[in-house]
């Protein structure tokens, strides 16, 4: 167990059933295709004393922070429509092996828009 760190109760109740019920059936805990269910979730664990306890606040403060960007990229993606892109055929236009390539979720999304987040964000291509 770490130093100083509190972690309320032991695993029991329904997460160690469904813990129990996972390895006796073999299965490993992971996404299903498709699921409409909650996923399973790790229980809570209280945030450390001291230094640990700083870098848990940290780590939640960043996940969060990251939450509110991508929610903030995808507002920005659909102030740019596909629709105002030159048409293909047109001088300056994408091309059709290029369109074909790109992948489904951003045909809709102009192809000009993870250019404005490169140069605004200070990203690689690959990452916006």
């Amino acid at each position: 167990m770490i130093e100083r760190m509190t972690t309320g109760t032991a695993p029991t109740g329904w997460y160690a059933g469904v813990c129990r019920r996972t390895r006796a059936a073999g299965r490993r805990r992971g996404a299903r295709a498709e699921s409409a269910e909650w996923p399973e979730l790790a229980p809570p664990v209280a945030l450390s004393d001291g230094s640990l306890g700083e870098i848990q606040a940290a780590d939640r403060e960043i996940a969060r922070l990251t939450a509110v960007r991508a929610r903030a990229v995808a507002r920005f993606a659909a102030t740019r429509p596909a629709t105002a892109d030159r048409a293909q055929g047109e001088p300056g236009a994408m091309s059709a092996e290029r369109w074909s390539a790109r992948p489904e979720a951003l045909r809709r999304v102009s192809e000009w828009t993870t250019q404005e987040l490169v140069v605004a964000l200070s990203l690689s291509a690959p990452a916006a």
